[in-house]
């Protein structure tokens, strides 16, 4: 866009060069009739056609900017509703079967055989490089990160045996990253929508990370060590 307003503002001085009345009949580029062009132009109406050529270029410009990034953001949002729902049906699933262990319900075994990973939508959509360059940089880590946990701890499950003793285990694991990624993604699309600024998220999963889990006393852990 730059490239082509200099270009036109170039091209604008040739034309004016050319019809310029000391320049008609054979042409003969001389650095005295350059110099008599320049003496006898309109400069305060060139300077007003350049400032109009360079603020128009320049809204333009921004307008293009704004709208493709106002449509991408739209894409983004959408695309999260949709791996927020898959999310949320995993995560309603193992709170579900957590439940029903709890209550007796279902067996250990059960659980095993009945559990399921939804992740598909979210793992294509975080390698999309739109939504790299769209959202928070520390979302983008945080819902990343949790996603790679989820997958990794359901993969050890299901490389356990039906009845080992760990897989209800796991399945709260599953549980409590679906419900990271639920978190991040409910304050990614926030974001998105203007409503949080980077240091509102920073502070939000401050605040989340530090009520969820109990911090490490690492005095503590020398006691015992000893």
């Amino acid at each position: 866009m730059i490239v082509a307003t200099v270009l036109s503002i170039i091209l604008l001085l040739i034309i004016q060069f050319l019809l310029h009345k000391n320049t008609v009949g054979r042409f003969e580029l001389k650095w005295e009739k350059i110099l008599e062009f320049i003496k006898n132009i309109e400069i305060l109406d060139l300077a007003k056609e350049l400032l109009i050529i360079f603020i128009g270029a320049f809204i333009a410009l921004y307008v293009t900017n704004y709208s493709e990034n106002l449509d991408e953001k739209e894409k983004v949002i959408k695309l999260f509703n949709i791996a927020s729902s898959e999310i949320s049906t995993e995560y309603a699933q193992t709170q579900f079967f957590l439940e029903q262990y709890d209550a007796g319900s279902m067996e250990a075994e059960e659980v095993y055989y009945n559990i399921n990973n939804y992740t598909g939508v979210l793992e294509n959509l975080m390698d999309n490089d739109i939504v790299m360059v769209t959202l928070s940089a520390e979302g983008y880590a945080r819902i990343l990160n949790d996603l790679r946990i989820l997958n990794d701890v359901y993969d050890r499950l299901m490389k356990l045996d039906s009845k080992n003793e760990n897989v209800i285990t796991y399945v709260k694991m599953m549980n409590s990253h679906c419900e990271n990624l639920l978190f991040a993604m409910e304050i990614e699309e926030k974001y998105l929508n203007g409503q949080y600024s980077e240091k509102d998220i920073h502070t939000l999963y401050s605040d989340y990370i530090s009520d969820k889990y109990i911090p490490i006393d690492e005095t503590q852990i020398e006691k015992n060590n000893n």
